[in-house]
């Protein structure tokens, strides 16, 4: 949800003001729907990590690597209306989660190191 979170500016479910209510929505799959101008390769990576199914949901190397790829084609201008600004403010926002999820893979890694099993 923190994907839909960032391409709308709003939390998800914010009209649903009955806690019960919404956990049964979410329950039965209930998502929100994608905001206008989402570029949709990002609306697909947030679906994808909607999935009912946790195992078959990307893990953080490849929602990282995504992220990437998609901030690539915006800074050559493919698959993206580079003048939109909600796009603009939207890859903004994608560069700072791509470098928070980039450094905890390389803490992560480095802590790997030192780790005895």
């Amino acid at each position: 949800m923190i994907f839909w979170k960032i391409s709308s500016g709003k939390p998800p479910f914010q009209s649903v003001q009955d806690q019960v209510l919404l956990f049964l929505e979410v329950s039965l799959e209930k998502r929100e729907t994608p905001i206008d101008g989402t570029p949709p390769r990002y609306t697909e990576l947030y679906q994808n990590c909607w999935g009912p199914i946790p195992e078959k949901r990307p893990d953080i190397e490849y929602i990282v690597n995504y992220l990437s790829s998609i901030l690539i084609d915006f800074q050559i201008g493919i698959n993206i209306h580079a003048t939109s600004k909600s796009s603009h403010n939207l890859m903004h926002d994608l560069i700072v989660v791509h470098f928070f999820f980039t450094k905890q893979k390389k803490m992560c890694n480095g802590l790997n190191n030192y780790l005895i099993f």
